[in-house]
């Protein structure tokens, strides 16, 4: 638990330094290119999970599906090194216009023994986070229908020692247990589609703690129904990671 709390802890400082620091020595020019360039593979990583089972077309960090269009643009939140180790944190803005607007606002943190790994690790975490529920809705393949809903899972991310055999396998059993006791909050959310962000701190009574997003935004509400869930306990502890993106039917 003590390892969890300190690596949660590191990435705090790590917003802190860049917030107040930011990356002086570079030069905005070097900055912006090196952003660009960074941008560019996270759509192409999009685009080739998307094109899998329909006709896209990338250009830049845009994205275009017969009637849609996709607009990733990233953000820099801590870019340097920590206790021997890089840390790349980003957010990842995507915009996907239909006959409507929806923006979505992901968060994802790399760490690596190098930058370039670290920025890779951070790239692919936000694709098993939201790449996948993103392309699977687009496609409309792999939702699971859950009372007046269709559900879209990233996958699971666990860090930390999670008990064996529990119901948290990342099945659509754990989706429909987590999914059926949020249906009243997701209902009275105006959008059609609405996104669940679950970052959870789970010890040996429980929820110790989290962040929690309902449509972007960080939600107490979302967190306390969390907390009635009785989620496997762990005495040393473990985080608990899970992004959906919810269709109203």
């Amino acid at each position: 638990m003590k390892n969890i709390k300190s690596t949660l802890l590191t990435f705090v400082i790590c917003f802190f330094i860049y917030n107040c620091n930011g990356q002086s020595k570079n030069t905005e020019k070097k900055i912006a290119s090196e952003l660009n360039t960074v941008n560019e593979t996270a759509t192409q990583y999009l685009y080739n999970r998307i094109v899998k089972d329909s006709k896209a077309v990338k250009k830049g960090n845009k994205i275009t599906l017969g009637d849609k269009s996709i607009e990733v643009n990233l953000s820099v939140e801590f870019d340097g090194q920590q206790e021997g180790k890089w840390i790349y944190a980003s957010n990842f803005s995507t915009i996907v216009k239909t006959s409507k607007k929806i923006e979505f606002n992901i968060s994802s943190i790399g760490i690596g023994n190098s930058r370039e790994e670290a920025i890779n690790v951070s790239i692919q975490e936000w694709i098993a986070a939201f790449g996948i529920p993103l392309s699977d809705m687009l496609n409309n393949k792999n939702g699971y229908k859950i009372s007046e809903t269709m559900v879209f899972s990233g996958l699971m991310g666990i860090r930390g020692n999670l008990p064996e055999n529990t119901w948290l396998n990342g099945d659509t059993a754990m989706t429909t247990k987590i999914i059926s006791h949020l249906s009243q909050l997701i209902k009275s959310e105006k959008d059609e589609i609405v996104t669940i962000d679950i970052k959870l701190l789970i010890g040996k009574n429980g929820v110790l703690d989290g962040e929690c997003k309902l449509e972007n935004k960080v939600s107490t509400e979302l967190l306390n129904k969390l907390k009635t869930i009785e989620w496997p306990v762990s005495g040393e502890g473990y985080l608990f990671k899970q992004f959906y993106i919810i269709k109203k039917l």
